[in-house]
């Protein structure tokens, strides 16, 4: 093993004497730096002068997030913490205790080879502890679209309702970070993100179905809402692999629907640094769906964006498995609404499944009494939502299953060993 290269933040006097071991052992580890706080081991990890992460864990400030900036520097982190059996995890690599200087400097030793190898040492494995009960996952429902307020958002609400009023545990999520508005669309007061909140408990290896439950808010039978952000200036605070993260805990709970914005992250190799920005969501939710609705309205405008945004999706991997062209109208079309509107989407993509819906007051009145469609009874846009149901299906008596998950717990106690996600 080369000599790594290793940023020390401790508490004194156990900081010291970790350093004197790590100072023994100079054929492995070469101390770098020692760092009083968060802003000082960020500085030196974004300068490249160490390889190796020794943290406490609950320092002040160090939670997923940050982890997660350290592994996209490539740095191992190794944290040392009170209890590592019932410790949250922050997404570190390895973990021990503080019993002896000796006994963390032989963790990461351990660990590092681990993680070198890219697979858990059988080593430092106790016998896995299985389970035959498979977790339930529900669906992951992604309503993307076109610019101009084509309706993504009424779509994504009516169809949460739908589902939940065919049987379905079915969470909405707000996750458009430029223009976020379910939660006033349905008449809440949400002064603070359910979005948010559930970003923050990750981040603090919180993140259980409980605390996701308290964090929705109840819109009716089998419905939640997981709000999105109180403005939209606030979108630095949602990390993409933190979003999906918190989907594929509430999924646990049922099916998810989430509301995106326009457009996707510009994915150009030739960039030398990762500039986050608002689309990352979207494209991260995009790869990780199991059914992509885009949405764009029905007029001339509409169908040009149309034909930009499923080029985009091309060029992205990304695959829609229903186009649904909203706010369709027959002035101008001899009464037919669909057939001129077929005759374009034929050209553009004549082998994906559509929903014309046409143009009605409904969606007007229901949102003026911050309701659903779906509330009101019949409607032409209710119809359109029972069409993209037909196509994609209620989920009833069916999930996704999720990997089998076994804890693995090593054979000397105060050791716990975590394998990168």
């Amino acid at each position: 093993m080369a000599v790594k290269g290793v940023i020390v933040w401790l508490d004194e006097p156990f900081e010291t004497e970790v350093i004197r071991e790590l100072n023994a052992q100079s054929s492995k580890f070469s101390v770098q730096r020692r760092c009083a706080d968060l802003a000082e081991a960020r500085a030196c990890v974004r300068a490249g002068i160490g390889s190796v992460v020794v943290a406490r864990g609950g320092a002040p400030g160090l939670d997923r997030s940050v982890v997660d900036e350290f592994h996209e520097a490539g740095v191992f982190v190794l944290l040392v913490v009170d209890d590592p059996i019932t410790a949250a995890s922050i997404g570190e690599d390895a973990r021990c205790d503080a019993s002896s200087a000796e006994f963390v400097v032989d963790t990461l030793t351990m660990g590092i080879q681990n993680w070198m190898m890219g697979q858990e040492s059988q080593v430092f494995s106790a016998p896995a502890e299985t389970t035959d009960v498979v977790d339930y996952r529900g669906r992951l429902i992604a309503v993307w679209g076109t610019s101009g307020a084509p309706g993504r958002s009424t779509v994504a609400l009516n169809l949460t309702h739908a589902l939940a009023l065919a049987g379905r545990e079915v969470t909405l999520v707000d996750a458009d970070a430029h223009a976020p508005s379910l939660a006033f669309m349905l008449g809440f007061d949400a002064p603070q993100s359910g979005l948010l909140e559930a970003s923050n408990l990750r981040n603090q290896g919180e993140l259980t179905r409980l605390a996701l439950d308290d964090a929705r808010l109840l819109v009716d039978e089998h419905f939640h809402l997981l709000s999105g952000l109180t403005r939209a200036d606030k979108w630095r605070m949602l990390r993409a692999e933190v979003v999906a993260d918190v989907l594929s805990e509430l999924r646990k709970l049922g099916d998810v629907v989430v509301d995106l914005a326009d457009g996707l992250a510009d994915d150009d190799p030739s960039q030398l640094t990762f500039v986050p920005t608002p689309q990352d969501i979207n494209r991260t939710v995009l790869e990780d769906a199991d059914v992509v609705l885009i949405v764009a309205r029905g007029d001339a405008i509409g169908l040009t964006r149309l034909t930009h945004t499923l080029y985009e999706a091309e060029e992205a991997g990304v695959r829609p498995d229903v186009l649904v062209v909203n706010r369709a109208r027959s002035a101008g079309t001899g009464g037919s609404v669909s057939r001129p509107i077929d005759t374009v989407l034929a050209s553009i993509a004549p082998v994906t499944p559509r929903v014309v819906i046409e143009d009605s007051t409904d969606v007007d009145e229901a949102v003026l009494s911050a309701a659903t469609v779906m509330a009101s009874g019949e409607s032409k846009f209710g119809v359109g939502i029972a069409q993209i149901i037909d196509l994609i299906g209620t989920g009833q008596g069916e999930s996704t299953p999720a990997r089998r998950r076994s804890r693995r717990k090593s054979r000397r106690s105060g050791f716990k060993l975590f394998g990168r996600k």
